[in-house]
């Protein structure tokens, strides 16, 4: 059964808050990842990841429960809190490039020992990718702004 993300609405069996005042204020929170990332070796027989994840690129977002989704949060705020090394902010980006290069097909395979670990085909996930939160802002508010899209 297909479910709407929007301001107020159920998703995956929970409500979403109503702190943002109307939905077009809840989406301003997010950018869509770079279409760039969204491609493959034109190969039926062996689709990619990046041909088969499907972009959001604004409005409402139809989901089914259960549907994984793809979110970034580009920041190196918390790194520099805590004395670590930037580099977090385009982390988000840069696990796309190589994730979205991989086959879709994980086919059964005689190394492993467990069945129930092979033959998922992850096209068939219908896997979304809403792209990153808009972190322009203080750790905190980009951190609400997160909470916002998830809950």
């Amino acid at each position: 059964m297909p479910l709407t993300i929007a301001t107020s609405c159920t998703t995956s069996g929970s409500t979403m808050s109503g702190r943002s005042s109307s939905p077009a204020a809840w989406w301003s929170v997010l950018e869509p990842a770079p279409e760039g990332l969204f491609r493959g070796r034109d190969d039926a027989e062996d689709p990619r990841l990046g041909e088969v994840v499907r972009r959001w690129t604004a409005g409402p977002i139809e989901l089914v429960r259960g549907q994984p989704v793809v979110i970034g949060f580009p920041t190196d705020e918390g790194v520099r809190r805590n004395k670590g090394r930037a580099g977090a902010a385009l982390a988000a980006n840069a696990i796309r490039e190589q994730l979205y290069k991989l086959t879709s097909w994980d086919p059964e395979s005689p190394r492993t020992t467990s069945r129930a670990l092979t033959g998922t085909d992850l096209a068939a996930l219908a896997i979304l990718d809403v792209g990153n939160v808009r972190c322009d802002a203080d750790l905190e508010t980009c951190q609400q702004r997160l909470a916002e899209v998830v809950e």
